[in-house]
């Protein structure tokens, strides 16, 4: 698969071998159009949809954008809000879907349920429908209710994948009010994991964790700081960057040619510091000596083939509940963990760096993740405040925002939610947690389309 970038291909580095004839413009094809996917040609979208559009009752609304902010694959998703709503996924993978918006709560007097989802199309099946957060309205006529959420589905334009997103209301027949103006986002977040039909592309490779960029050889290369002598095994030197174990390198080499009388090339075995480990030496050499560092294969495939697939493949983690859980009321601000948590659970799951057990996340490799947590509650009979959190570490539970149930008889199921951005060192644990306080116990919800579940996604070095 192409992107709008000329010569961009899937994310998929060759892996270099020795007697590789190591050419620029297999570099740049290799790398240099590789990395493009990661500073612009990921397939991102970003719509608006300012029709104000008249909700369904009780039934899902789907969502027609006018405005494509950003549709850097340049997908048929959005024109001047004549095109369908759906948005046709142009790269296999991993996608992260997000929407959030308002509504008004139309005539009703009622607590009813309102909200927003994703309705996708997923390795070629008929389409099916995941809520995001949902909100109960307050029980006065002409409100406003506001929520958000988020998804993370594997898909795939082999089998015409696409996102459909949809707002919705419980209420029935009315006026039921508006959708005013949602926000709708698929970003591309990794490669696939397995088992999409008729797809020929790469699947992810782990890399736990990427070796440190070593950067390139400095200049030249570098010197000895210290005589060596014939049969050595070895050598101490100003400056070991790019020195990887299994290449090789230059003695008494300079800019590629000999610099001495006794120049030789001989295999790093080893490397702590500034003393690299050798095959025994031919001669002897002395201290100032030029050393000179050729890019290797071992080199490329750890600097550029493990980084690139590193980031084609970054860890993530989706898991949802199982079984209805029993949440407690009252324990704010610690609140109640949510179990029955699995990949399994409530959808497609993944958790590429095995990082979840027990239902904690532990984080694999230090740096900023996006985090996304939601619990879905029954409901309630009296007025109650609830929300969805995270601990980290067993520390105090962070939550999102809080919102308010209504006094009203037969409340319908709603969603808390959090989401954010959050630096994390590898080894930390995170647990989702629910709280409420309804006065008495309060049942969550568990089925494909209403369901909790925590989303992690690494983004970079914190």
């Amino acid at each position: 698969m192409t992107s709008p970038i000329p010569g961009v291909t899937y994310p998929n580095p060759r892996t270099w071998f020795n007697g590789d004839i190591i050419t620029s413009p297999r570099l740049r094809g290799d790398f240099g159009n590789l990395a493009s996917i990661f500073v612009g040609a990921r397939p991102i979208l970003s719509a608006q949809d300012f029709t104000n559009e008249t909700l369904n009752a009780n039934a899902i609304t789907p969502l027609t954008p006018t405005t494509a902010n950003l549709n850097n694959w340049n997908t048929t998703f959005a024109s001047s809000g004549t095109a369908a709503s759906t948005y046709p996924v142009p790269m296999a993978g991993w996608y992260l879907l997000q929407v959030s918006g308002n509504m008004s709560t139309g005539t009703s007097s009622n607590a009813n349920r309102w909200g927003f989802g994703f309705r996708t199309v997923i390795n070629g099946a008929g389409a099916a429908n995941v809520d995001g957060g949902m909100a109960t309205g307050d029980g006065n006529a002409s409100g406003f209710v506001g929520t958000s959420g988020a998804e993370l589905q594997q898909l795939s334009p082999t089998t015409t994948d696409t996102v459909t997103w949809y707002a919705f209301t419980s209420q029935t027949p009315g006026p039921v009010g508006i959708v005013e103006n949602p926000v709708m986002s698929a970003e591309w977040v990794g490669l696939p994991t397995s088992g999409i039909t008729s797809y020929t592309g790469p699947y992810g490779t782990v890399v736990n964790p990427p070796a440190a960029v070593a950067g390139w050889p400095p200049t030249a290369g570098t010197t000895l700081t210290s005589p060596a002598s014939a049969g050595a095994t070895s050598i101490v030197v100003a400056d070991a960057t790019g020195m990887v174990v299994g290449a090789q390198l230059g003695l008494d080499y300079y800019n590629g040619m000999p610099s001495t009388l006794n120049p030789e090339v001989t295999a790093i075995t080893s490397i702590a510091g500034l003393t690299i480990g050798t095959a025994a030496l031919r001669y002897g050499h002395a201290s100032g000596a030029n050393v000179a560092v050729p890019v290797s294969q071992q080199f490329l495939n750890q600097q550029m083939r493990d980084l690139v697939n590193f980031l084609a493949y970054p860890p993530m983690l989706r898991v949802g509940v199982t079984a209805i859980q029993s949440i407690p009321s009252g324990g704010f601000p610690t609140g109640t963990q949510i179990t029955n948590l699995s990949t399994s659970g409530s959808g497609t799951g993944v958790d590429n760096f095995s990082g979840f057990s027990s239902n904690a996340y532990t984080v694999p490799v230090g740096g900023v993740y996006y985090v996304y947590g939601q619990v879905y509650y029954a409901g309630a009979n009296a007025v109650s405040d609830y929300a969805a959190g995270i601990t980290i570490n067993g520390g105090t539970t962070q939550w999102g925002v809080v919102q308010r149930a209504p006094a009203i008889a037969a409340t319908p199921p709603f969603c808390s939610t959090f989401c954010r951005h959050i630096t994390f060192s590898a080894g930390d644990v995170v647990k989702l947690f629910g709280f409420q306080n309804s006065g008495g116990a309060m049942n969550t919800v568990h089925s494909t389309v209403q369901n909790s579940r925590l989303i992690m996604i690494w983004r970079g070095i914190g």
